[in-house]
């Protein structure tokens, strides 16, 4: 018996209970999703096309809402059809318009060697040794909190010593190495369960509000720029301040371009000195 094609509203239903465990929020989502269900309709998801899409987003901009919210909500629905093309109710995807620019605080805060130590130890001190464990590899990794506790079993690979995330925000698989460091932290979790499981058991909740707390008591309740997106930016501002080529830098963290990974530019200072000992030569 054909499966019947569902429509957005069973299709946004279908996402949430696979991947809320992996959401910075799940509230955000839902309510993106009902906003472009109020505009689309509660159509089949392969009734969802490109002028359908173009459609919505210039009406979206026309109301009070700025180009970051429209952009969430275009790629809420992405994700969804992401999914209705991996269950096979898609050939292809709509395309998609641009992201609208936002206009953004460029400016790049990350932990020093000293911030990281402090939050570890104060970890140790509460016997979180799960959470820190968690945020370890996300300095060592640079994904996403939500790429890391969906990560399964079976796409870590000991064997080519890779770990492979699969729901990156541009929706490319993608291999990353893993060190020393990351092998050792992730063995026990990943010995404890089947090939098919997560080897956290926990959501974006369980990692946030803990950092929270730790964030309160380290004395950085006021500092907005603490989050806990934090561990990502610092392992881009480590690259780039180790040489690091940008165009790397934009493959390991998985940016769909480089004008993305460029706000660390200025974090290699050294790329011009190089350039001086070219001259001098």
């Amino acid at each position: 018996m054909k499966t019947k094609v569902p429509t957005l509203k069973q299709a946004t239903a279908i996402t949430y209970k696979r991947r809320k465990n992996g959401m910075p929020s799940a509230k955000d989502f839902l309510t993106s999703m009902k906003h472009n269900i109020e505009s689309l309709g509660d159509i089949k998801v392969t009734k969802v096309t490109t002028s359908l899409i173009s459609r919505m987003n210039d009406y979206n901009m026309k109301r009070p809402n700025n180009s970051e919210v429209v952009n969430k909500k275009m790629g809420h629905l992405r994700l969804v059809l992401d999914d209705m093309k991996d269950d096979g109710f898609l050939v292809k995807l709509p395309e998609f318009p641009k992201p609208r620019p936002v206009k953004k605080n460029h400016k790049v805060n990350y932990l020093t060697v000293e911030m990281e130590q402090e939050l570890l130890d104060k970890l140790e001190e509460w016997e979180l040794f799960e959470h820190r464990d968690v945020f370890k590899c996300l300095i060592y990794l640079g994904c996403r909190v939500s790429e890391l506790l969906m990560l399964e079993k079976r796409f870590v690979d000991y064997k080519k010593n890779q770990i492979i995330f699969i729901q990156r925000k541009n929706g490319k698989p993608v291999g990353v190495p893993m060190s020393n460091k990351v092998q050792s932290i992730l063995k026990p979790y990943y010995n404890r369960c089947n090939t098919c499981e997560r080897l956290f058991k926990h959501d974006y909740y369980w990692a946030n509000s803990v950092f929270q707390k730790v964030k309160k008591e380290l004395g950085y309740a006021d500092k907005k720029y603490y989050k806990i997106h934090i561990f990502r930016d610092t392992t881009a501002s480590r690259l780039v301040q180790a040489g690091v080529h940008l165009l790397v830098v934009k493959d390991w963290l998985g940016h769909e371009n480089v004008s993305m990974t460029e706000k660390y530019s200025h974090l290699a200072p050294t790329a011009l000195h190089s350039v001086v000992g070219v001259l001098n030569a």
